[in-house]
């Protein structure tokens, strides 16, 4: 490969040149490059390369070692920091795998949604053209060994007023919280189903959603999810147009983020799991980049537990990343959080959601509130997580409950956790990231008295009396999802007048709870940051049943 450097006036000419091929648009298709401050150097590919390009840092200084791919092949960046390849006939994107300590240009009207890809052909040219894309990075302003995780399950608007709650509240309480950690680099992902319902398929509303994704302060990324493609395009097309690539990489600090595309369509609904080959062959390339003492975070939509040999190269996959250092996976899709180890022995984080129950009220059926997750990690370990509740204090973990209560609104059925099987001496106490890694103890009077058991399928019977016959098509009990991290524990006093509950989370957090929701108590159904709200004019029901 050969670098010369030509006149002033060549270099601004090469540059126009390349920036007038199609690059991600700023509309519905994605986001403009902003223009680098200044441009690199002409490039002669070697016979045969037909995509290449420079990466360099907003000084104008080579970046080495970074990863390209164009979703089929995987290289990195010389001395110089040119990569190049042979463009896949199918390629659609040119995207790096953005390296550790480093940041990308953001999207043109699209606020802090990271540029790390483009379109990697312009629109008359072919496979065998020869094109060439830029990337420009900027270092960190802090150090990434030890960086924050925001971690969004399916925020899901089927409206546009879902859109704006979505914006007024999970992202506005996003941007609170990540201010504690202004000290340290954090990122963002949200895990698919950006959006429920699209009309006519158009486009509209994703679009809509990638700009308020934008607002979050952060950089960040996304995971394509089932209503992502059956309420636009099954093949995923509509969705990458607007958001990007539907399968890549990013790295912070030791960690090494994979996202990947589970869902395979047979019809316009019909959808079982599963990868593809072209996702395995591109993410054993990628992985071969990525030393073995790195962390590695699987991020895909729909979990599947310990049936992942039934999926196709699934098993692969996870032969793929089991040997770096502990890693993990990442889903959302169930709407019910769950926490578990599958039988590779890999950790699976199964988020609860952003919408609830599809924005018709303040809380998936599993019990949890409307919320995100945050993680802190420091080199390949997880030092920290925990559940924050949309517009709720971090301190709200939990619910308590006296199996003697029962819960009923006017019009709806009578529940109680009597309807298990729980004696009127026992409490249900439910912890919205608990898992059977949790120690939840039980005071009486101000007595320790014991330890809670863990039940992983429980009806959260509070639930049921606020949802069911009120919640829009919530009509009967199996609409009501059995929570995973629901305890059990028999008093032993019944008449104990004060119950206050120790929740200990695996990473030594401590949260406590002494408020007992009583017989037909629905003042936890909103947070208080949200008592005064109205309806969405656009939706075809309320969710302010119980006021």
């Amino acid at each position: 490969m050969k670098i010369r450097q030509f006149s002033v006036c060549l270099l601004i000419l090469a540059a126009l040149v390349s920036c007038s091929k199609e690059n991600p648009s700023s509309g519905a298709g994605g986001g403009g490059e902003k223009e680098p401050e200044e441009k690199p150097s002409e490039i002669t590919p070697d016979k045969g390369m037909t995509l290449y390009g420079l990466v360099s840092d907003t000084d104008g200084k080579p970046v080495e070692g970074v990863v390209v791919s164009d979703a089929y092949t995987c290289v990195k960046t010389d001395s110089r920091g040119v990569y190049q390849m042979k463009r896949a006939r199918d390629a659609k994107f040119v995207f790096i795998s953005m390296p550790s300590g480093y940041e990308c240009a953001t999207q043109k009207d699209f606020g802090n949604m990271p540029l790390f890809y483009q379109n990697c052909k312009s629109l008359t040219g072919t496979a065998s053209s020869v094109y060439r894309a830029d990337f420009s990075l900027s270092k960190r302003k802090h150090s990434d060994n030890r960086f924050t995780l925001v971690a969004i399950g399916d925020p899901q608007p089927d409206y546009d007023s879902d859109v704006e709650r979505f914006r007024s509240e999970t992202v506005a309480d996003i941007n609170r919280e990540i201010e504690r950690f202004s000290g340290s680099e954090t990122v963002a992902v949200a895990l698919g189903d950006i959006i429920g319902i699209d009309e006519n398929h158009s486009g509209k509303r994703l679009t809509k959603m990638k700009k308020v994704l934008g607002e979050i302060d952060v950089p960040t990324y996304h995971v394509i999810g089932n209503h992502d493609k059956d309420k636009l395009s099954p093949d995923g097309l509509t969705f990458s147009n607007i958001m990007g690539p539907l399968y890549y990489s990013f790295n912070v600090g030791m960690v090494h983020f994979v996202i990947l595309d589970d869902l395979r369509f047979s019809g316009n609904t019909d959808y079982t799991l599963g990868f593809t080959k072209e996702q395995y062959e591109w993410l054993a390339q990628d992985l071969s980049f990525v030393p073995k003492n790195h962390k590695v975070v699987l991020c895909f939509h729909a979990p599947m537990y310990n049936n992942f040999a039934r999926y196709s190269y699934a098993t692969q996959i996870f032969e793929l990343v089991k040997n770096y250092k502990d890693p993990i996976i990442m889903a959302a899709h169930t709407h019910n959080y769950k926490y578990s180890k599958n039988k590779l022995g890999m950790r699976e984080y199964i988020l609860s959601t952003a919408c609830g129950y599809f924005w018709r009220a303040n809380h998936a059926t599993d019990g949890t509130p409307n919320g995100y997750y945050v993680f802190t990690f420091d080199g390949t370990e997880i030092k920290d997580m925990y559940f924050k509740g949309t517009d709720w204090d971090k301190s709200h973990q939990m619910r308590i409950y006296r199996a003697s209560d029962n819960y009923a609104i006017s019009g709806g059925g009578r529940y109680s956790f009597s309807d298990d099987g729980f004696g009127k001496d026992e409490i249900a106490v439910n912890v919205f990231s608990g898992g059977p890694d949790w120690k939840v103890s039980v005071y009486e009077d101000g007595v320790l008295t014991g330890t809670a058991t863990y039940l992983e399928n429980q009806y959260d019977r509070w639930m049921c009396g606020l949802y069911i016959n009120h919640a829009y098509k919530c009509n009967k009990l199996e609409d009501i999802t059995k929570a995973k991290h629901i305890y059990r524990y028999k008093l032993k006093n019944p008449d104990t007048r004060q119950i206050k509950v120790e929740a200990r989370d695996p990473f030594g957090n401590v949260f406590t709870e002494t408020s007992v929701v009583g017989t037909n108590d629905f003042s936890l159904a909103e947070p208080p940051l949200q008592k005064g709200l109205k309806d969405g004019a656009d939706r075809p029901y309320t969710y302010f049943w119980w006021r």
